[in-house]
């Protein structure tokens, strides 16, 4: 275990800085949708069966219960990531995190048409919200599917990689 956490923390610099800013991103991407998800799904099952037939609440359970999903899938790869034992999770993780970003900005689209008036606030939110983590979703993806990471991964690892040479300087 301690060999692990020291892993994961890095202390000897051996994690480039791409795959340290990819498993930094979606560990944040991931508790931030997790919390998300789970307060869509509580919130559904807390509402009863009453609103079934209403397509947003329909859609809503749907996305939020695809949140939790790529929630585990972020953080289980971005651990993965960070020891060096491959990208795919993470890679799953993050392009199912885009494509949940789409429902959320289809419905602030939705929202501003059928109410003009007072829609701009709710969708300015939904908006803000799919836009962050669209963003953080596109710049992990990027920096996991670098170069670098490649060399990292192809390397053997955290394990197997060498300090970089600032560690050598010191």
């Amino acid at each position: 275990m301690a060999g692990v956490m020291k892993a994961l923390l890095d202390t000897e610099g051996r994690r480039p800085g791409s795959v340290t800013a990819a498993v930094a991103l979606s560990l944040i991407s991931g508790c931030g949708t997790f919390a998300g998800g789970m307060n869509f799904v509580a919130a559904l099952v807390v509402t009863g069966t009453e609103y079934a037939t209403d397509w947003f609440v329909n859609t809503t359970f749907a996305v939020g219960a695809v949140q939790v999903v790529t929630a585990v899938l972020l953080v289980v790869g971005g651990v993965r990531l960070a020891l060096g034992l491959g990208r795919r999770l993470l890679v799953t993780g993050m392009v199912l995190q885009l494509l949940t970003c789409v429902p959320w900005t289809l419905y602030a689209v939705v929202e501003v048409a059928g109410n003009p008036q007072d829609g701009w606030d709710i969708a300015g939110y939904f908006l803000t919200v799919a836009g962050f983590f669209a963003v953080m979703a596109t710049i992990s993806l990027l920096q996991a599917l670098s170069a670098t990471a490649t060399r990292f991964l192809s390397l053997g690892g955290y394990h197997r990689a060498q300090p970089v040479a600032s560690e050598a300087l010191r």
